[in-house]
């Protein structure tokens, strides 16, 4: 089995490609954090990035503020490892936090203050000068992972720890994301037992509204991702939440990618998208009013006539009252006219469209529309006619060219009878003998000719009357059961014992189950059974006849049915070609039906007959 067919196998090229790709862009990232902190190239400190940096600028913004509101702990919120010192240009300290622990690093800022704010009525005081004020931050040597300079800290340790093997990793990272990526696209759509492109249920998704739908999914949890990083929950909380969103980004982004490749794959993919399917359906609609154009001009004229009429009519009740009345008219005789139109095309469909509609109120459109309908039912009726016309000439020339040939023959075959009586050579005699089978053979064929010419036009004589179909195929049966052994082929009966009365022609159904019993005799496959079975419905009696055909039955069974066609292809054996078409037409002559059905060299027969009343 190919690779790309194992299921298997695509569950892992998926996982590795989400995996390694959210690897492969942490690597990216923290390979150009450490190019531009230059940790490749000299001994930094983290208390030297501008990340750092600027989060401390935030920290003396902060305390600044705190201290013209006056309560400086709550509004700097986490700051475990920070302490300050907040003093004016003469030194008197105006805020300070002593920091508990080892400092590692001391920054002092100039800063002014703009305004000043009262503490008991909170009123803004704007002032002429800034107050000048100093502002020394004290940052902890090692910190913990409780305040704002956590996550840059973490991250900066995590990528100085790593840094040897950092561009290794990222390498395999994107390798292995860029192999697992590409065996999924090229293994999307195969599946077991078909060389064909399968599409699943996203696949079948309209393109646009699903990436709609994936822009939508992907958006709405990422601010429930930005709101988990403000909340002030812990900086591994905070990573692990952003590691499962890039999980679930990168998970939908692949699966945008591998329906865009299967669609690609199948062909003509714009096709499944909802802004083909409204251009598709904008082009028909335009195309459709452009062939009813001048049904729409007419429409669209007399529409902006009683838009104008209602306009100019503002405070005329009565020409509105009347404009209503006439556009009411209008619509009734509309609706009128399309109900007529309908009926003419029930009638059409039903191939009795009359000829006595009244047109005289139509519309020109639904006139000519009428018109080209009473067009068609003509045009069917002349092409039946001719059909029937030319049946009716075949059967007539078969009928005359049998009856011409049937009288020479009888000749023929008498004076064979004649000469066989006469006492010639042996190998006169066995010319004789070819000569006699051949001739009954024609004359089998002329009788058959005749026959069927006769059950085509309904001249045959058909006497229905209450006939015992079970009695009727037991007869038959038991006349067959001695050429059967003869044939090696076994009966299995399935006979009511029971009265079964069906109204029809005891002579003609006799002569129906003589021609299909005796193939079974001819084209059985020898070692094989016959089945022969009668069952009842409500109205009707079911006969069946099933048989192993020993010859290969490559040919369709209305086919079989038609004149001059035989199952025996190469025509080694007797028969016309006629026997199924002479049976088909007298089962229909008693009102009956007639079917076969073939499954590879199954060969079957079945007969629905009426039952009597």
């Amino acid at each position: 089995m190919s690779p790309t067919k194992s299921t298997l196998l695509k569950v892992i090229a998926w996982f590795l490609a989400v995996a390694t790709g959210l690897s492969a862009i942490v690597g990216i990232g923290a390979n150009i954090y450490a190019m531009e902190t230059d940790m490749y190239t000299s001994d930094t400190s983290y208390y030297d990035t501008d990340w750092f940096q600027s989060i401390a600028s935030g920290y003396r913004y902060r305390i600044i503020d705190a201290y013209e509101f006056s309560y400086v702990s709550n509004y700097l919120g986490r700051a475990n490892n920070l302490g300050y010192v907040l003093e004016d240009m003469d030194g008197t300290i105006l805020s300070q936090k002593t920091l508990e622990g080892e400092i590692g690093t001391t920054l002092v800022m100039d800063d002014f203050l703009h305004y000043k704010t009262n503490a008991l009525t909170y009123e803004t005081m704007e002032l002429e000068e800034p107050i000048p004020v100093v502002v020394t931050l004290h940052v902890a040597a090692n910190m913990d992972l409780s305040d704002d300079f956590a996550p840059s800290y973490m991250t900066y340790n995590l990528i100085e720890q790593n840094l040897d093997i950092l561009p290794t990793f990222t390498i395999a990272s994107i390798l292995i994301c860029l192999f697992s990526i590409i065996f999924s696209v090229v293994a999307v759509g195969h599946q077991k037992g078909t060389d064909e492109i399968v599409l699943n249920i996203q696949d079948k998704i309209p393109f646009d509204l699903y990436l709609c739908i994936a822009v939508a999914i992907l958006i709405i949890p990422l601010f429930g991702v930005l709101y988990v990083c403000d909340s002030g929950l812990r900086p591994t909380t905070i990573c692990a939440v952003v590691v499962v969103y890039g999980l679930y980004g990168l998970s939908v982004l692949l699966a945008c990618l591998l329906t865009f490749a299967t669609r690609l794959k199948v062909g003509k993919w714009w096709r499944n998208t909802l802004f083909y399917g409204i251009g598709s359906w904008a082009l028909d609609l335009a195309g459709k009013t452009l062939s009813a154009l001048p049904a729409v001009l007419m429409v669209c004229v007399f529409w902006g006539i009683c838009s104008l009429a209602f306009l100019s009519s503002t405070y005329s009740f009565g020409i509105i009252f009347f404009l209503c009345l006439f556009l009411g008219i209008f619509f009734l005789s509309l609706a009128i006219q399309m109900d007529i139109l309908r009926k003419a095309g029930k009638q059409l469909a039903e191939g009795k469209l009359e000829d006595n509609i009244n047109t005289k109120w139509l519309f020109p459109p639904c006139k000519k529309h009428l018109s080209h309908l009473m067009d068609i039912s003509n045009a069917i009726t002349k092409a039946v006619d001719a059909r029937m016309k030319s049946e009716h000439m075949k059967t007539e020339l078969i009928t005359n060219v049998s009856h011409d040939i049937k009288t020479p023959l009888t000749s023929i075959i008498n004076y064979v009878d004649l000469l066989k009586k006469e006492d010639l050579p042996e190998k006169s005699q066995e010319y004789l003998d070819i000569v006699d089978r051949h001739a009954n053979r024609l004359k089998k064929l002329t009788t058959d000719l005749v026959e069927i010419s006769k059950a085509s036009t309904g001249n045959t004589p058909c006497d229905l009357q209450p006939t015992d179909i079970s009695e009727l195929m037991y007869q038959a049966t038991t006349e067959y059961t001695e050429k059967w052994q003869n044939a090696n082929l076994y009966p299995i009966l399935d006979i009511p014992e029971t009265e079964v009365l069906c109204m029809i022609d005891g002579t003609l159904t006799w002569r129906v189950l003589n021609n299909i019993l005796g193939n079974t005799t001819k084209y059985a496959q020898s070692g094989t059974r016959v089945y022969v079975e009668v069952e009842t419905t409500k109205e009707h009696a079911i006969l069946s006849i099933k048989n192993i055909s020993k010859e290969s039955l490559n040919i369709a069974p209305d086919e079989l049915m038609e004149r001059f066609v035989r199952g025996d292809a190469s025509r080694s054996t007797e028969g016309s070609g006629l026997g199924l078409h002479i049976a088909k037409s007298l089962v229909e002559l008693q009102h009956g039906d007639f079917s076969i059905d073939i499954d590879g060299d199954l060969f079957k027969t079945v007969i629905v007959l009426p039952l009597a009343k």
